[in-house]
């Protein structure tokens, strides 16, 4: 904490110096002014000179001194008011500073200050955070210390950064937080709790509406859908690898009695990251599988899969574009996918490529048949026959 040292009674002192100081400098001139060189002798001449400049120099002390005073207490008056919360005020007090006593004290509290607000409160590390449709609001939530390990909440106001209200949730690690569109409402998801790990909050008097059941030991992304009426909750089990099978889990709950609509399978790894369109009517993940998955929203179905190393997505506001980030790097998607035909199961793509491959063997077609055996060694990437006739369809294509 920075400290003034620049009480009233240091001014009081300053200023005393310095009026005693401006009389006794006015006494020397006029001395000066009215001597003769005659009454004067040059030696007393030059020691009143000396004297003179010395008294000029502690002057300038003082006043130099005097200033300093003055910048340390703007300082400290500006730490003050960030920690009320009041920037606007902090600002003041910086603007304040003379430019060209201006140090790295003066640029660490601007750089502080740029960052607008600190908030708190928190007494574990925040692990997820949302702000509200309108920007009032903040939600932010962590894991309390201490035996009961339980998820805390807290509502804050964005402007103020003052906490408005604080829930407590279930046991476990707060993975995410979502406001509904209309702001009333607030779902967290909790990783790690045997109980329930996602909960609905009244977000205007922090009343539990709902407890549901979510993808395994808990969601690692939520989202609402854009008229409120569904939630999407990502996730897997922490029981096994995160890319083993049947490890991801995509869930479609029913925001208002919180009752299961759809469970979308088809990730093999923790689903990481989920969205829905602006209209409502698709839905996007991403997973440790590496793959991006377009899903009904009404149906279930999926609608389109795309290979990419994915673990941030979102939608344009016109739904015709999805941004992706990853390990593939930031990239824009054009995907038209409401015309999509869903993709066939993996028996009826087994069965079609299997008969394929058989005919086209007997016609002698070898690059058919490693095509379509291709494809069936994406359902079954490990299977060593597979590989064999795979590659020696390749070798008699070549030498046709």
């Amino acid at each position: 904490m920075l400290s003034a040292h620049g009480s009233p009674a240091a001014f009081r002192l300053a200023r005393r110096l310095w009026s005693g100081t401006a009389l006794l400098l006015t006494a020397l001139l006029t001395t000066l002014s009215a001597a003769t060189p005659r009454a004067v002798g040059q030696d007393n001449l030059a020691d009143l000179k000396k004297q003179l400049e010395q008294e000029k120099r502690r002057a300038d002390e003082l006043q130099r001194q005097n200033e300093m005073l003055r910048y340390a207490r703007s300082l400290a008056q500006a730490q003050e008011a960030f920690a009320e919360g009041n920037v606007t005020q902090a600002l003041g007090h910086l603007n304040d500073c003379p430019p060209h006593l201006r140090g790295w004290e003066h640029q660490y509290l601007a750089t502080r200050f740029d960052a607008r607000q600190t908030f708190h409160g928190h007494a574990g590390p925040v692990t997820s955070v949302a702000f509200s449709p309108d920007g009032k609001r903040i939600v932010s939530g962590t894991i309390t210390i201490g035996i009961n390990r339980q998820t805390e909440l807290k509502i804050w106001d964005a402007e103020k950064g003052q906490e408005v209200l604080s829930l407590t949730g279930q046991q476990g690690l707060s993975t995410h937080v979502a406001f509904s569109p209309d702001g009333k409402r607030i779902v967290s998801g909790n990783f790690g709790s045997n109980n329930p790990p996602m909960q609905v909050w009244d977000a205007t008097n922090g009343q539990e509406l709902l407890s549901l059941k979510g993808p395994g030991s808990g969601p690692t992304s939520l989202a609402f859908s854009p008229d409120g009426k569904f939630i999407v909750a990502g996730g897997g089990r922490a029981t096994g690898p995160a890319t083993s099978v049947g490890s991801g889990e995509l869930k479609v709950l029913d925001a208002e009695k919180g009752r299961e609509i759809h469970d979308l399978k088809g990730h093999t790894g923790m689903v990481q990251c989920v969205a829905v369109s602006p209209d409502g009517r698709r839905i996007v993940s991403a997973a440790s599988d590496k793959t991006l998955r377009f899903w009904d929203a009404e149906t279930g179905l999926e609608l389109l899969r795309l290979k990419a190393d994915v673990g941030k997505v979102a939608f344009s506001p016109d739904g015709k574009s999805i941004a992706t980030a990853g390990s593939d790097g930031l990239k824009v998607w054009d995907v038209n996918v409401s015309t999509a035909w869903p993709l066939p199961d993996a028996a009826q793509r087994k069965a079609y490529h299997g008969d394929q491959a058989a005919l086209a063997e007997k016609e002698g077609k070898w690059f058919a048949v490693a095509f379509h055996v291709g494809r069936l060694l994406l359902d079954d990437p490990d299977n060593a026959d597979l590989k064999k006739r795979r590659d020696e369809a390749l070798g008699k294509h070549a030498g046709q």
